[in-house]
C-alpha cells in the first residue's frame, strides 16, 4: 500500500524505475489500494535470480545476502539510467546513492543481529557463519550508502522512537495511506459481531482473539459472535493449533479471501474490531475497519494505541480485553459515543495526506541533493 501510493506521487513528475522481486499486477494493486498507476505504469526492473540457491545455505535464511544482491543489482541500474532520486519502501535498504527511505520496521538491525554468533556453537560452526556473514556485506551492503546516510521517514510515533537512536539520526514520520471503507450501515442495523482483519498468522495472535471474546460473551455479551476475514499464511501445524483452539465454537466465522466490495460489507455490517498483535508497528486493518464505523479495540502496544486513540479500547491482556469488550456491549450510550468517534479517526490516515507529506519529502530530498 505504502509503494503503491509513492509510486502514484512519483509518477506526476518523474519518470519512475520501480525495482522489485517479481512483475507486479498493476491492475489489481489499482483495484485493491485506489490507485491509478495501470494508466501510466512505471518501467520495471526485476533482478536475476542466479544467486537464489545461494540463500538455501546461508546463515540467518540468506537475508543479510538476499540484500547484498539487491544491492549489487541497483548499482547496475544507477550506472545504466543515472537516477536524480533513490527513493525505497523496503525498510532500511543500502542504495547507490543518498535518498529518501520510508521504514515500516528496523529490517537491517535485525540482520545485523544475525551477525552475532548463536550461544553454544563450536569454534568451527561460529567461524563459517562470521564468514559467511561477512562474504554477504562484500557482495554488496559495503558498496552503496548506507541507511543511515537516507532521509527516513516511518510509520508511527512508536516505531519513529525505535528507530531515530540508531545510528543517531532523525526519522520523521506519514502515517501510512489507508483507502477508507464506505461508512457502513447506521450502528442500530448493525449485527452483534467482532471483526478481525488480516493475515491469518501466528503473529496475529488468532488465540488471543478467540479468548477475548469467549471471555465477553461469558460476562454477559452472549450474543456476540467473532468473524476472521482474511487468509492462511502460516504452515500447516499451525493452522492445525488455531482450529484446535476453535473446535467447537459455532459463534466463530470464516470469511477467507473476500473480494474488497464483500470484505467491506462485512465489515460496515459489524459493530466492533479487534486487533491482537503485539508490537504491530501501525495496524492498517484497525484503521480500515474505523473508517467502516467499526468501534475497534486494539493491544496496548506499538503503533495501534495512536490509531484507535481513546484507552478504554485499548488493553493489556486476554481479560482486561474480555471486559472492556463486554462493558462497552452492556452500554449504549458507550456505544454510540465510540462509533462517532470511530469514523474520523480513521479518517486521520487518507492517502491525500500520505501523498501530501511524500511529495513534500521528496522535494526536500531533492533539494538536499542540490
Amino acid at each position: 500500500m505504502v509503494a503503491a501510493w509513492t509510486l502514484q506521487v512519483l509518477q506526476e513528475e518523474h519518470d519512475t524505475i520501480l525495482w522489485c522481486e517479481k512483475m507486479p499486477d498493476f491492475l489489481r494493486i489499482d483495484d485493491r489500494f485506489g490507485t491509478k498507476l495501470s494508466e501510466r505504469p512505471p518501467k520495471v526492473s526485476v533482478p536475476a535470480m542466479r544467486w537464489a540457491w545461494l540463500r538455501m545455505i546461508w546463515p540467518g535464511k540468506g537475508l543479510l545476502l538476499k540484500q547484498s544482491l539487491a544491492v549489487r543489482d541497483l548499482r547496475r541500474i544507477d550506472r545504466r539510467w543515472h537516477p536524480t532520486i533513490w527513493v525505497s519502501t523496503y525498510n532500511e535498504m543500502t542504495m547507490p546513492r543518498p535518498g529518501l527511505q520510508y521504514i515500516h520496521w528496523p529490517d537491517i538491525l535485525r540482520n545485523n543481529r544475525l551477525a552475532a554468533t548463536p550461544v553454544g556453537w563450536s569454534w568451527l560452526r561460529r567461524t563459517v557463519w562470521v564468514i559467511l556473514q561477512k562474504a554477504s556485506l562484500r557482495l554488496g551492503m559495503e558498496l552503496g550508502a548506507p541507511s543511515t546516510a537516507h532521509r527516513s521517514v516511518s510509520n508511527s510515533t512508536w516505531t519513529v522512537k525505535t528507530l531515530s537512536p540508531t545510528g543517531g539520526r532523525e526519522v520523521g514520520l506519514i502515517y501510512p495511506p489507508v483507502p477508507p471503507f464506505p461508512p457502513g450501515l447506521p450502528w442500530e442495523q448493525r449485527e452483534e459481531r467482532v471483526v478481525c482483519l488480516g493475515r491469518w498468522n501466528p503473529t496475529k495472535r488468532m488465540e488471543v482473539v478467540v479468548d477475548i471474546v469467549k471471555r465477553a460473551r461469558l460476562a454477559g455479551a452472549s450474543n456476540l459472535r467473532l468473524a476472521f476475514a482474511g487468509f492462511w499464511d502460516s504452515t500447516e501445524s499451525e493452522r492445525e493449533a488455531v482450529m484446535k483452539h476453535c473446535a467447537g465454537l459455532d459463534w466463530i466465522e470464516w470469511h477467507e479471501r473476500l473480494n474488497r466490495e464483500d470484505l467491506q460489507n462485512l465489515v460496515g455490517s459489524s459493530r466492533y474490531g479487534l486487533h491482537a498483535m503485539f508490537d504491530e508497528h501501525f495496524g492498517i486493518a484497525i484503521a480500515e475497519m474505523m473508517t467502516a464505523g467499526c468501534v475497534v479495540f486494539s493491544h496496548d502496544s506499538g503503533g495501534p494505541p495512536e490509531i484507535v486513540v481513546d484507552r478504554r479500547q485499548v488493553y493489556a491482556d486476554e481479560e482486561e480485553g474480555g471486559r472492556i469488550l463486554q462493558e462497552v456491549c452492556s452500554s449504549p450510550a458507550l456505544q454510540s459515543e465510540l462509533y462517532q468517534a470511530a469514523r474520523p479517526r480513521g479518517l486521520r490516515f487518507s492517502p491525500e495526506l500520505f501523498c501530501d507529506a511524500i511529495r513534500q519529502e521528496i522535494k526536500d530530498c531533492e533539494t538536499s541533493q542540490g
